[in-house]
């Protein structure tokens, strides 16, 4: 009789902790095919609009006084750009984004953004963050000041 019990009490965990691993797997199949979503919704990124500057990224690093905006464009802005300083989009709020293409592979968008340097505008795309870096894909340009 003792043997008998000791035989259906590890049968009975066998049951309970199979039932266990099968509810396991399931929540972990659920959990991929949700991360592939997120992921296919990253690709893509989301609408948006930032209104900001259109400048060289170099100097925001370097230098901690910068508000992004400069008096004379033509004294350091402009030089560090065609110098080959990255271009990015300083929004109003202070967040900075990192200038991408809206097609795979990415292609430049430099000869495109080179005309706005140093002017307000207000940029239309699509937005990314990843790790708290930002990106912008942008599909229209709409300049609201110098």
């Amino acid at each position: 009789m003792k043997k008998c019990v000791i035989l259906v009490a590890v049968l009975g965990l066998f049951i309970v902790g199979g039932g266990l691993s099968a509810g396991w797997l399931r929540a972990q199949a659920q959990s991929s095919k949700a991360s592939n979503v997120t992921s296919v919704e990253q690709m893509n990124g989301t609408a948006g609009t930032v209104d900001g500057y259109i400048r060289d990224t170099a100097c925001l690093y370097r230098n901690r006084d910068s508000k992004g905006t400069s008096s004379d464009p033509e004294a350091c802005l402009i030089p560090c750009i065609k110098a080959g300083a990255p271009i990015g989009l300083l929004a109003d709020d202070g967040t900075l984004y990192n200038m991408i293409s809206g097609k795979l592979p990415d292609t430049d968008e430099r000869q495109k953004l080179l005309p706005y340097v140093g002017k307000h505008l207000k940029a239309s795309g699509r937005v990314f963050e990843r790790g708290g870096s930002h990106a912008i894909a942008i599909e229209k340009i709409e300049v609201i000041g110098e």
